[in-house]
This record gives C-alpha cells, structure tokens and sequence, in this order.
C-alpha cells in the first residue's frame, strides 16, 4: 500500500475521492493514501499535464504531519512554479539511472517537494 501524489501543472483533472468528483486546476496537488482508491481522468482538449509519483515507508505519516498535510486531507493548492515539474523530472530522471544512493536524492527531491 502506497500514496500517490499528483501535481496538475497545466489544464485541469477530474478527481474522486471518497466517493466525490472534485475538478482539480493547474497549481493544485492531490494525495491519495494508501488504501484509497485511486481514480482520476482528464480530457486532452483541456490540454492537462500531470506529474505523479508513488511512494511508501514507515515515516511518511509523520513527514506528512510535519508539512501540516493530514489523512483527512487530499487536495491542495501549491501554485504554478516550474521547479514543481523540474523536480518531479529529476526523480525520472534517478529513477532511470539508478545511481549510487540514488534513494536518498529521491526522497530529498520529495520532500522537497513537500
């Protein structure tokens, strides 16, 4: 069981979460928990582009608790920057090349994020 973080960079994305459609605009993350079903679209005439990643561990709770993010939350308005979508390429980027503690840099990349 994993979460999933997703950041709308560009156009705008259709979410459900518990049960409710929410229409998510560029500049806005989502944070799906683990367990939660994980159920999203968006339409190509809108022109989305979306950056997600999944991640897990024994301390995300508590990483998440300290940038104030609780379960109860999923939506989150972070603002249009390009070094959102930068970061989320460096983590493409350590994940294709696989270098030495290239975990390490991925989860600094995160909380960076964060």
């Amino acid at each position: 069981m994993d979460y999933q973080l997703l950041y709308i960079a560009s156009g705008k994305a259709h979410f459900f979460i518990q049960g409710r459609e929410h229409v998510i605009n560029e500049g806005s993350m989502v944070l799906y928990h683990p367990g939660e079903a994980q159920k999203y679209f968006y339409y190509a005439s809108d022109k989305t582009e979306v950056y997600w990643i999944h991640f897990t561990g024994s301390e995300v709770a508590s990483l998440l608790s300290g940038y104030g993010l609780t379960e109860a939350e999923h939506i989150f308005y972070t603002g249009t920057s390009p070094n959102y979508p930068q970061l989320f390429r460096q983590i493409i980027q350590e994940l294709q090349l696989c270098r030495p503690n290239y975990e390490d840099l991925l989860s600094l990349y995160l909380q960076h994020i964060f």
